[in-house]
Order: structure tokens, then C-alpha cells, then sequence
């Protein structure tokens, strides 16, 4: 009875503790939807930082790194049924999506300098 019970304490903590699922991609009919501050992490086989992207009226300062010391000004825009982002550095995709209420952007990208391709998913900021 006691690892039972020890079973499913554990088992609540660890469900507690999920990520709720994010929901499927929202559409994206005007690129000032994403307008806004979008906190999250970017990923590639190099390994995880933090990444800060401030987005108003298709354009964005991406800031990358552990103290978010790398800086990249960019640009997005809707490509058919696609939106694209794009920099000196990189060019991708975004996806909208929500979480718990929440708006966060998906990003799906490859370096224009040969480095690793990357994901990020990044929460908005209010």
C-alpha cells in the first residue's frame, strides 16, 4: 500500500508538472499579429540558448546567446500560405500557435552560413 501510494504521488507530480500540449498552428493573415515581445529558446545540434525577438510591423531584433548578446535585425513576411523570416544570418519559418492561454511563435530555420539548422519556440511576453 505505501509504494502504491508513493507510486502515485509521483505520478501527480510528474503530471503536474507537464507542458500542456500546444495547439495546432493558427492562421497568419497579416504579419502585425506577431507584433510584440516573444521570450523562448533556440535549439540546434550545438546545443540550446536563450532568444529575445522584439517584432513590430514585420521587422525584428533577435537577440541570441546566454547574456542575449548576439543581435540580428530581420525581416517577416507572408509567403502564400507560409510566413518567412529572414536575416543575415538565417532564413525560416514561423508558426502561431497558443499554449495555457498564452500566444507563442514557432520557428523552423537554417543558417546562411553553413552552421546547423535551428527551432525555437518562443513565449509572448505582455
Amino acid at each position: 500500500m505505501r509504494q502504491l501510494l508513493k507510486s502515485l504521488a509521483i505520478a501527480t507530480l510528474v503530471t503536474g508538472c507537464a507542458t500542456a500540449p500546444i495547439a495546432p498552428p493558427q492562421a497568419i493573415d497579416n504579419v502585425n499579429v506577431l507584433d510584440g515581445t516573444w521570450k523562448g529558446n533556440i535549439s540546434s545540434s550545438l546545443g540550446t540558448s536563450r532568444t529575445e525577438w522584439v517584432i513590430k510591423n514585420g521587422q525584428y531584433s533577435a537577440f541570441v546567446g546566454p547574456a542575449l548578446d548576439l543581435t540580428t535585425p530581420g525581416e517577416i513576411w507572408l509567403d502564400g500560405d507560409r510566413t518567412v523570416f529572414e536575416s543575415v544570418r538565417s532564413v525560416g519559418t514561423v508558426t502561431l500557435h497558443e499554449r495555457d492561454g498564452k500566444r507563442v511563435i514557432r520557428l523552423e530555420g537554417k543558417s546562411k552560413s553553413g552552421q546547423p539548422d535551428f527551432s525555437a519556440e518562443m513565449t509572448e511576453v505582455k
